[in-house]
């Protein structure tokens, strides 16, 4: 029998205990779909990871490449460097194609020739002969910046018949002058004794450059002391000289000069002369 007024304790635990239980029901449900999101979540950040890490080597590798390629540059540039200062310190006039001597700053050199002559009974050399046809010794030295000192020391050439020592081209040399407004190989000076600008037999003279057995029919060339200029004006390159004129000594008695040059189209570095003749 139930008092009036009371509660049933026993109903209210009852109720309260099926509620708790069905609460508990529901909670693996909820954790499961929690634990299944965050497995979702954790997949796609391993991925995002993966792609950041995947994206930071190929960085890495081209960060590596770009080191190289800088270092391969700078090396090639350094020796470019450095064989454009070896061929600057010796002027770069040598004719000679073998190694040159080193004395300090000083680069001695030389080239020589020696044959065997015979021609027809009219020809030069009607009695078979050998000899020494050229002997050559070249001395370059820089001076200071851009200025050279050259010269050749002739032991033997084909015009002459006796083995003395003689002085050939002597000059001092000053290149790049042009620089002084921004211009390169424009202007360049050269003051001394060198070979006269005129023709083309002066820029092979020597057994070494020369393919034929002798010189040209019309063999116009000299040396001779003056002042020259040379270098490179748009598509040509030009010598311009003025020298004392006459047979080439020490002194001269006159007040004419003689005045030479040249041009002719602009040869790529390397595979052409110095239009100097040098």
């Amino acid at each position: 029998m139930t008092i009036p007024g009371t509660v049933h304790w026993g109903g209210v635990l009852l109720v309260i205990m099926l509620a708790n239980k069905a609460v508990g029901a529901e909670d693996p449900a909820v954790t499961r779909e929690q634990f299944l999101l965050l497995q979702q979540q954790n997949a796609q950040l391993q991925q995002q990871l993966q792609k950041q890490q995947e994206l930071i080597d190929s960085l890495a590798r081209k960060v590596s490449e770009i080191q190289n390629v800088n270092a391969r540059r700078d090396r090639d540039v350094g020796d470019l460097k450095e064989q454009v200062q070896e061929e600057k310190g010796g002027g770069g006039k040598s004719p000679s194609s073998g190694q040159a001597f080193h004395l300090g700053k000083v680069d001695i050199s030389g080239e020589g020739g020696v044959a065997f002559f015979n021609s027809q009974s009219q020809g030069q050399t009607p009695n078979a002969e050998s000899r020494i046809d050229e002997a050559r010794l070249f001395i370059e030295a820089p001076i200071w910046n851009e200025v050279y000192f050259y010269t050749e020391l002739d032991l033997a050439e084909p015009e002459l018949t006796d083995l003395n020592l003689r002085a050939g081209e002597l000059y001092l040399d000053f290149e790049d002058i042009s620089q002084l407004w921004g211009r390169d190989r424009m202007l360049n000076a050269r003051v001394g004794r060198f070979y006269i600008p005129f023709g083309e037999e002066y820029l092979n003279r020597f057994a070494i450059d020369n393919p034929l057995v002798s010189r040209s029919l019309t063999d116009i060339w000299g040396r001779d002391e003056g002042a020259e200029l040379y270098g490179t004006l748009d598509r040509v390159q030009y010598v311009v000289a003025v020298q004392n004129g006459g047979p080439s000594t020490s002194r001269d008695f006159t007040g004419d000069k003689s005045v030479a040059g040249r041009v002719s189209p602009l040869v790529p570095r390397g595979m052409g002369v110095d239009p100097s003749g040098g």
